[in-house]
């Protein structure tokens, strides 16, 4: 009877590469890739070495251990290596003296890792830190909601700026501090009333520091990536800016019944910014993930077909028999501007519910310059403006807008002559009409 043949004995390759450890083939273990994974061309693990891993190093006992049992530290380095798919318990590894590095997925060298020691006492969060993590969940359970409040009061708007802006923000440092200072500046809004001055205070000067960060690391961003930026994180910041600037706006004038015209034309100037963004990359924008904020922008480039009221019509004309009065070359811009206060007050005509009412159109679509005739005082334009403050109006019930649009419109008719009145639109008959009704503007 013939021998049995004799087991052919090898070396087992017990640091190879996860590719060949799924394939149960022997690794060479040759780095920065295996022979078989530079055959078939895959990337090897051992080219990565902390994929999948957790570094145990034992910090008493690191001069004993003669031998490395990883592949992902350098030879310098005492290290056992625990796969972070061991169904082992921590209670059944003795951890005594031992410290857990994560390695950076950027670095190959255990020196890059980040050590904590769990012999030492617990670090706790510094104030600052606890102060962001708050501002955080703060956003994510209420400032989210108000913002899509704003701009797309559905939940689908709510999806956007609870998922997809945080998921943005932490590619974009300056996003991430715009979310950050609208936290905290909603929670100074929201204790405007309360009688704790020290925590309204202390909120509002997380937002300032934020909001500031935030504009230097938007300006840094701007010079290090001249000519490719993300478009959505451009137009995001933006928005974010111009809600920043209502709510200090708020926190300034608390009491005061009016606004000045500085801080008017601030406004319009910011919200014309946000439409700046918008449409050097609108084909962009409508095609990504942001595109059902720009419902309202694509009806009013189709041009808004409702009818608006007779008192609303009868104001429109009176501004238009003034505007043809002007023999100068600021005609133009008059006639442009009244042009889009009408499209804003038709596209508003046309929603259910206030809070559908779009704000950024009037200041969007007026022709450039425009504003700066705004800022001189002029009557024919601080008119048209007094009346966009009616729109901005309908949404007082959002707390970054609150009484701004009345504030705009009774600051404006208290510069006015009173033969400006006819004008001007009824604030309280346009409060009586819409209040009973579906239509904003189209009751009769």
């Amino acid at each position: 009877m013939p021998a049995a043949p004799q087991r052919r004995f090898h070396k087992k390759s017990r640091h190879g590469c996860v590719q060949c450890k799924k394939n149960r083939t022997k690794c060479d273990e040759q780095r920065p890739t295996c022979g078989r994974c530079t055959r078939t061309g895959q990337c090897c693990s051992l080219n990565s070495p902390d994929c999948d891993l957790l570094i145990i190093i034992d910090e008493n006992d690191r001069a004993a251990q003669g031998k490395v049992a990883t592949t992902a530290t350098s030879a310098s380095s005492t290290s056992l290596l625990l796969s972070t798919t061991s169904s082992s318990s921590p209670s059944q590894t003795e951890l005594s003296g031992i410290s857990i590095t994560s390695p950076s997925s950027n670095s190959h060298a255990s020196s890059s890792s980040s050590i904590f020691n769990i012999n030492e006492p617990q670090l706790p969060f510094t104030t600052l830190e606890r102060d962001r993590l708050r501002l955080m969940h703060h956003y994510d359970r209420f400032t989210c909601e108000t913002v899509a409040d704003l701009v797309l009061p559905t939940p689908e708007g709510v999806n956007i700026m609870r998922h997809y802006v945080p998921e943005l923000a932490f590619e974009h440092d300056f996003l991430l501090h715009g979310i950050l200072a609208l936290s905290s500046l909603h929670l100074t809004l929201l204790s405007l009333d309360n009688a704790d001055a020290q925590t309204r205070e202390r909120h509002l000067s997380l937002a300032t520091y934020h909001h500031s960060c935030a504009i230097r690391m938007f300006n840094r961003y701007l010079a290090d990536n001249p000519a490719d930026h993300n478009i959505d994180a451009l137009f995001l910041f933006s928005s974010q800016i111009a809600m920043c600037a209502f709510g200090f706006q708020r926190v300034t004038t608390r009491g005061s019944q009016e606004k000045s015209l500085e801080q008017i034309v601030e406004m319009l100037n910011l919200l014309r910014g946000t439409g700046t963004v918008a449409k050097s990359s609108f084909h962009k924008l409508v095609q990504g993930r942001l595109s059902p904020l720009f419902f309202q922008a694509r009806r009013a480039l189709a041009g808004g077909s409702e009818e608006l009221s007779v008192g609303v019509e009868t104001v429109l004309s009176n501004l238009l028999d003034r505007a043809l009065k002007i023999d100068s070359p600021q005609r133009e811009l008059y006639l442009d501007a009244l042009a889009a206060l009408r499209l804003n007050l038709t596209l508003a005509s046309a929603v259910s519910i206030p809070h559908q009412a779009p704000i950024s159109t009037f200041p969007v679509i007026s022709p450039p310059g425009f504003f700066q005739i705004v800022a001189t005082g002029d009557a024919l334009a601080l008119a048209l403006v007094a009346n966009y403050g009616i729109i901005v109006h309908w949404l007082r019930g959002n707390i970054w807008l609150a009484e701004w649009g009345k504030q705009t419109a009774q600051t404006i008719k208290a510069a006015l002559p009173p033969d400006w009145d006819d004008c001007l639109l009824n604030l309280r008959e346009v409060d009586w009409k819409y209040s009973g009704c579906g239509q904003l503007l189209a009751a009769r």
